[in-house]
């Protein structure tokens, strides 16, 4: 009795530990790195002056869903300088907010493309699993964000966004594919 309950035990023990040391499902690190680098870069080079990038673009998987990136921009780039001399005008306020809603459809284009950038960087994540992309918006404490959204999220599953993104089907079907959300 007691060498066949120490057989069950190794069994159990060998069955615990091969599942402990099975590699984990989804993307690597190395790839979601890979995005974070892309999504870094394609800011830094959107425009010259035109956006700045606040926080640093972070991917996450999440088992089962699939991979989450984020980054935080100002739509219009603003001298840091724009206070000094008796404050911010109403005209300097205006511009400021006529360039982001002008700028919010070219930016959401420009996240499109991103997406269809960044699947292709995710070997391992799962056809059935989603890609989003939030970006949250900056404004300034002077700033009339009224009708300007504070955040924009893109999501689609997987072999859809590798579909669009290899031509399997055309780029204004992508349109039906994405999810979009602006808060």
């Amino acid at each position: 009795m007691r060498t066949l309950t120490a057989g069950v035990f190794l069994l159990l023990a060998g069955l615990a530990s091969a599942q402990t040391a099975a590699p984990a499902a989804g993307p690597s690190r190395a790839e979601l790195k890979a995005v974070e680098r892309l999504c870094d870069k394609a800011i830094e080079t959107y425009g010259i002056d035109s956006i700045e990038q606040i926080t640093h673009a972070r991917a996450l998987y999440i088992e089962g869903y699939g991979v989450v990136i984020s980054f935080e921009v100002n739509l219009s780039r603003v001298s840091p300088l724009i206070g000094f001399g008796g404050g911010v005008t109403p005209a300097q306020k205006d511009r400021i907010r006529e360039s982001k809603l002008k700028r919010l459809p070219e930016f959401r284009q420009f996240l499109e493309g991103q997406l269809l950038d960044s699947v292709k960087l995710l070997d391992h994540l799962s056809p059935e699993e989603n890609l989003l992309l939030n970006v949250g918006f900056d404004y300034a404490n002077y700033e009339d964000s009224d009708g300007l959204p504070d955040s924009i999220s893109l999501t689609a599953r997987k072999k859809d966004l590798l579909d669009a993104a290899l031509g399997r089907i055309a780029r204004d079907q992508l349109l039906r594919i994405l999810k979009v959300k602006v808060e």
